[in-house]
């Protein structure tokens, strides 16, 4: 798969005008997604060749995206509430 540039393609699908409800709901259906790819791929022993990153398993692979999306979290420039994943809902 090839690298792209992540700020152009954040800006051709415009989401700085993304409303907070429907950005939340794609992230829940990403998330989601995520899950049963990284699943299905540390089942079946997946082995990528990463352009910068070099040879990676799905277990690295996971570990990165996890890595990544926490920083990106924290360094987002918009304002997201907190959110508690692992409370039930009130």
């Amino acid at each position: 798969m090839p690298g792209y540039d992540q700020g152009l393609l954040g800006r051709a699908r415009f989401y700085n005008d993304v409303a907070l409800a429907g950005g939340l709901w794609s992230l829940e259906r990403a998330a989601d997604a995520w899950v049963d790819s990284v699943s299905a791929a540390l089942e079946a022993h997946v082995v990528l060749e990463h352009t910068e990153r070099g040879i990676q398993r799905a277990e690295d692979v996971a570990h990165n995206n996890a890595h990544d999306a926490a920083q990106h979290a924290g360094t987002s420039g918009r304002s997201w509430p907190y959110v508690d994943m692992a409370a039930p809902p009130a």
